[in-house]
This record gives C-alpha cells, sequence and structure tokens, in this order.
C-alpha cells in the first residue's frame, strides 16, 4: 500500500461514491473466496494428520482421511453405527461388513476399469499421434523425393537447353564457313570467267573495266559479244578449266581477219576495247559430251551400302520410288528388285546426274536450285521424302 497516498480527512467530512463500494464489495468476495480456498486445504491437511495420527495411536494404517472425516462427522450428528463389540445384532453387522467390502470391490474394480480404459485411450492417442507423425514423416520424404525429381527434371531441360544451343551456334557457324567457302568459289569462278572473256577478246587476262575503260568502250560502235558458261554448265573447277582451255584452243584457230570479219570502226582497235563481232563461238567439247546419250542403271545393279540404307528415301514404299523413277525416267522397278536396291539405284542415280540435270528437277519441284552438288542431291532426296505417306505423319 505504500505506492497509493494515504489520504486522511476528518471523520464530519468522510464520505463514499457508489464506485467506491462496489469495489469494496468486491474486494470482500475475492478475499473470501481465497480464504475458502486456504481453509479448504488445511481442512484437507487437517485429516491427512488425523489419519496418520490414528495410525500411529493404534499400531495400524487402517483409516484414510476420508473415512476419518466421514466417521467423525457421523459421531458429531449422531448417525454412526455403534461399535462392533456394543452392537448386539452381529449378523446384521457381519451382511452390513460384507456388502460394504463387496461395494468397495465392485467401486475399485470400476474405478481400474475406467482407469484401464482412460489407459486405452491415451495408448490409443499415442499412437495415433504416433501414426500422425509418421504420416508426416512420409509426407516430407515424398515431397523431397518429388522436389529432387522436379529438379533433376529442370537441369535435365537447362542441360538440353544448353546442348540445342550449342548445336545451334555449331550449325550457324558450319553455315559461315560454307558462306564464306561459296564466296570464294564465287570470286573463283568469277576471276576465271573475266579471264576467258579477256583470253577470247585479245585482252589482257588480268584486265578489269575502270571508269576510263568504259568510257572508251561507249566510243565504240560495236562491242564484241561472246558466249559465256552459264554457271550450271560448271560442275568443278577442273571443268571451268577444262572449259577455259577449249575456249582458248578454239579461238585460237580462228584467223584474225574471220575474228574480226564484222568489226565496225577502227581496222586495229585499241587493246583495252572490247569488240562485237557477229562471227558463231565455235563448239566446245563439252557440248559433244552432253549429246551422247546418257546410260541409266538396270534394276539390281546398284549397290547396297549403309549409306543407302540410310537415304531419307527410305521411308518411302515401293509405289512411291516408281513414282519418282517415272519422273527421273529411270527404268520402274522389277519385281526381283528389292526395297533397298531401289533406293541403292536412285542414290546411284543422284551421283551420276550433272548439277544441271538435279537443277532442272529441283526447280520442277520448286525447290531452290542453288548449291554445290551435294547439297542439291541431298535437297532432292529429302523433298522426295517428305511426300511419303509414311513420313507425312511425322511432319
Amino acid at each position: 500500500m505504500a505506492r497509493y497516498v494515504d489520504q486522511s480527512y476528518p471523520n464530519h467530512i468522510t464520505s463514499t461514491n457508489q464506485y467506491q463500494d462496489e469495489s469494496l464489495e468486491q474486494a470482500v468476495k475475492e478475499i473470501d473466496a481465497k480464504i475458502e480456498k486456504e481453509i479448504s486445504k488445511l481442512h484437507d491437511k487437517k485429516w491427512l494428520q488425523v489419519a496418520t495420527h490414528v495410525a500411529d495411536l493404534i499400531q495400524k494404517k487402517k483409516y484414510t482421511q476420508r473415512l476419518c472425516r466421514e466417521r467423525y462427522e457421523a459421531l458429531m450428528d449422531g448417525t454412526a453405527l455403534k461399535p462392533i463389540e456394543l452392537d448386539s445384532d452381529q449378523e446384521g453387522r457381519t451382511e452390513l461388513r460384507i456388502t460394504r467390502i463387496t461395494t468397495n470391490k465392485r467401486l475399485r474394480e470400476e474405478a481400474a476399469a475406467a482407469q484401464e480404459a482412460e489407459e486405452q485411450q491415451r495408448a490409443a492417442a499415442r499412437q495415433a499421434k504416433k501414426e500422425a507423425r509418421a504420416a508426416n514423416v512420409v509426407v516430407r520424404i515424398t515431397k523431397a523425393q518429388q522436389k529432387k525429381i522436379d529438379e533433376e527434371k529442370i537441369n535435365n531441360m537447362r542441360k538440353q537447353s544448353l546442348a540445342a544451343r550449342k548445336a545451334q551456334k555449331a550449325i550457324m557457324a558450319a553455315w559461315v564457313s560454307y558462306m564464306k567457302v561459296d564466296l570464294r568459289w564465287a570470286t573463283r569462278k568469277q576471276n576465271m570467267e573475266r579471264r576467258v572473256t579477256n583470253k577470247l577478246l585479245g585482252l589482257p587476262l588480268n584486265y578489269r573495266a575502270s571508269r576510263h575503260n568504259r568510257a572508251d568502250e561507249n566510243e565504240v560502235e560495236a562491242v564484241a559479244t561472246i558466249h559465256i558458261p552459264d554457271d550450271e554448265d560448271f560442275e568443278t573447277l577442273d571443268d571451268i578449266e577444262d572449259e577455259e582451255g577449249g575456249i582458248v584452243d578454239n579461238a585460237s584457230t580462228v584467223a584474225p581477219s574471220s575474228r574480226a570479219c564484222s568489226v565496225d570502226g577502227d581496222d586495229n582497235p585499241a587493246p583495252h576495247k572490247k569488240q562485237r563481232t557477229s562471227c558463231t563461238p565455235p563448239s566446245t567439247a563439252r557440248d559433244s559430251k552432253s549429246a551422247s546419250p546418257k546410260q541409266h542403271l538396270a534394276p539390281g545393279d546398284a549397290t547396297v551400302t549403309e549409306e543407302t540404307r540410310t537415304s531419307p528415301r527410305s521411308v518411302m514404299t515401293l509405289a512411291e520410288l516408281d513414282v519418282v523413277l517415272a519422273s527421273r525416267d529411270l527404268p520402274r522397278a522389277s519385281d526381283s528388285e528389292t526395297h533397298e536396291q531401289v533406293v541403292a539405284r536412285l542414290c546411284e542415280e543422284d551421283t551420276l546426274s550433272t548439277q544441271q540435270a538435279l537443277r532442272i528437277a529441283l526447280r520442277a519441284s520448286g525447290l531452290s536450285a542453288s548449291g554445290k552438288k551435294v547439297a542439291l542431291i541431298e535437297r532432292l532426296q529429302i523433298y522426295d521424302a517428305s511426300r511419303s505417306a509414311s513420313e507425312e505423319g511425322h511432319l
């Protein structure tokens, strides 16, 4: 109470209000409850000590604190039974004693059964908790395993994506290398054509038209024309060199007078000026070569190899292969020729065909005809396989 201010007033001015009266009553009730609780504890302690003292007096621990309290209260009320030695009805007392013993035994059995049921309930609750914990452990393990599987899937997807990117980079690098080689090939081919043209016109082999030379050419009334073979007429660099040699040899056999038979203007034009002649360019050896009929493989003559077995046309049926043979003007498949032999014969026919024939077949199919011979063959095979009914389900 030291923390509260002690206000002292004279008796004639002391007064209380309603709130203070209510607080006083509440305080009394709470203190009474605490005292009653303490008194109950003291009563229990009292009868415990009474039972202990009785056991000391009679030298036998026979009565509990409950029996001591009940016997004492019955003695005070006058309802207690007479002592056994003063009771004249010994038989009734015996029956009463047997009844009490039976009742107490039954009560103990019921209490034991209740306690056993309670223990069983507790055991069942403990077992249920144990099973729940085991189930939670299983769930956690399952989740951990699923998480590990998901992480492995994600890692595999990342690896596949990385491998795909690397493959794409490799494809792009190969394509760039191919374009570089193709550019070098086109440049070399252009230089070779210019040298052939300069040789036919009597110009220096490394002559290149400049702005001054073009102005001089405009002053010439007739410019010489020559037949320059198309890109499709050359299969390899050796063909270009052979073509160049044939043109040069044929040009060297022509007389100077016939070479300038229809040149308009000066009789001796400048070396750097081109001249247009009306003479027909001589035929080359390639013309005679292309004029000869091409020999095709007979059915069954093709050799089946591992490369032909993995050809894109291997997915086609015999009927579809017959359609391809007919479109290429090739002999149809015979009864004794197997599917693998037909595919091998088509592969060998592609290898024996010229670039010009392959380009014609590609253009007829609406495909691009640019690239080397290997690329043309592969493009034609893939196109034939893509029209197969067995391949349409996979596209």
